[in-house]
């Protein structure tokens, strides 16, 4: 808190800590944001981004979990963001990355209506 004799702010972090497990990783998917730079992603689209994907996979926000954000090398910068994530299931499971990219394919237009953010999927390498 800061104070200046009539005026004061204060602020407030929420930090949020993540163990990201092996069948985390082994059921996650990793998609495209075109035009899109982290700076750009951390800011309040990341909420729209999160809501978005829980919309198309029916799950609560709070079951959907962001673990990397990383620039495409071979974009210019600002050009392409990779965002891998996965989605938890009822029961303590994850969605197999396979019906991830399925239901994020066959819900692009939605997803990209929800987020404002055009999502392809990663090329596979």
């Amino acid at each position: 808190m800061t104070e200046d004799g009539s005026n004061s702010i204060s602020a407030q972090c929420v930090l949020r800590v993540l163990i990201i497990t092996e069948d985390m990783l082994g059921s996650s998917v990793t998609v495209r944001l075109q035009n899109m730079s982290q700076e750009h992603f951390l800011s309040p689209l990341l909420t729209n981004f999160l809501e978005g994907v829980s919309a198309v996979l029916s799950v609560p926000v709070e079951d959907v979990f962001i673990f990397n954000i990383q620039p495409d090398r071979d974009a210019a910068p600002g050009g392409i963001l990779n965002v891998s994530f996965s989605a938890a299931l009822p029961g303590g499971h994850f969605f197999p990355s396979d019906a991830l990219e399925e239901q994020l394919y066959l819900n692009r237009l939605r997803l990209t209506s929800l987020t404002q953010m055009e999502v392809s999927p990663r090329a596979q390498s």
